[in-house]
């Protein structure tokens, strides 16, 4: 509508210097998977692979890695969420029992319930 956002944006964007201003993360993750990957390729190289066999047999193993992450992930978070929901369930159900003794003890009357004590057995 008026502009206001855009042109105050683009005023801070060019005043500040943005682009030299940020730092260089280094993470640890890339630098421990580039070293991994350099050893399993410099074993595919000494078993005498190279060119596109090399290719192959290094994208074979990467996946075969990606899938025993994911499904070992998966299997984590199914066990976690599974117990998590078993609590919640059994919580669920405590709470149940209590709410319906409550409603039941609101509609119905305590004389009209079928008690009956231990000496009184055969009443009907």
């Amino acid at each position: 509508m008026t502009g206001f956002l855009s042109t105050s944006a683009g005023w801070i964007a060019h005043k500040l210097p943005v682009g030299d201003a940020g730092g260089k993360f280094n993470s640890p993750i890339k630098s421990s998977v580039k070293a991994v990957s350099g050893w399993v390729q410099g074993l595919f190289e000494a078993m005498g692979l190279s060119g596109g066999w090399l290719s192959i047999f290094l994208l074979v193993i990467g996946l075969a890695l990606i899938s025993a992450s994911l499904t070992t992930i998966t299997k984590l978070m199914r066990k976690v969420i599974a117990d998590r929901a078993e609590k919640a369930d059994a919580l669920a159900q405590h709470c149940d029992a209590h709410a319906l003794n409550m409603i039941t003890s609101l509609v119905v009357p305590v004389d009209q319930l079928d008690y009956y004590d231990e000496d009184e057995e055969g009443r009907e």
